[in-house]
């Protein structure tokens, strides 16, 4: 090895490390700015940040459940002020065997005191939203659109699970559960 190709070695040594210094020192004062911005209203689904494993059932039109895996991760986006999740659902119960992809956007409006919601996912193709969504006073998170004819419920809240269930309006008014989920963290960030 000559002493030129001795010394360019050295120098992008330093070069990569001293970029990797530099990339973990901006992730901890970016973290550390995320942190001292968060809201009480963003903790609401700030609390989900992280990955979580899901086991989602999904009521069939013959009245039986059909039960798949998923995998859900939340993060704090846009300095704190915004939560983005994303949504993978490899064997999803549809028609399709395609993986169901989504995300979801949620910012906190302080105008309205409620949450405001997009969703967008790969089969639709297309924005879903503005949804609502505000904590209840049983700490239930409750998201929900104009219409009144459906309500997405997060309940018994803790650290490292949660609940999760979908209701549908049906003909005579009263809500029935179409989806269910089951949720354990498996990554806090």
């Amino acid at each position: 090895m000559t002493t030129k190709t001795k010394i360019l070695i050295i120098i992008s040594v330093v070069c990569l490390l001293g970029c990797k210094a530099s990339n973990v020192a901006q992730q901890s004062k970016t973290a550390t700015l995320v942190g001292s911005l968060i809201s009480e209203e963003i903790k609401q689904y700030g609390q989900f940040v992280g990955e979580w494993d899901c086991e989602i059932s999904n009521l069939q039109k013959d009245g039986t459940w059909v039960t798949s895996n998923a995998s859900w991760r939340f993060e704090y986006i846009l300095g704190g002020t915004a939560i983005q999740d994303y949504w993978i659902n490899p064997t999803n119960s549809s028609d399709s065997n395609e993986t169901l992809l989504g995300t979801n956007i949620r910012t906190f409006n302080p105008k309205e005191n409620k949450w405001e919601c997009v969703w967008l996912e790969n089969k639709s193709k297309k924005i879903n939203g503005i949804w609502k969504s505000h904590q209840d006073v049983n700490k239930n998170i409750l998201l929900y659109d104009d219409t009144g004819n459906w309500l997405i419920t997060f309940y018994n809240i803790t650290e490292n699970s949660f609940d999760w269930k979908w209701d549908f309006e049906q003909e005579d008014g009263s809500m029935k559960t179409m989806s269910k989920m089951k949720a354990e963290r498996i990554i806090y960030r």
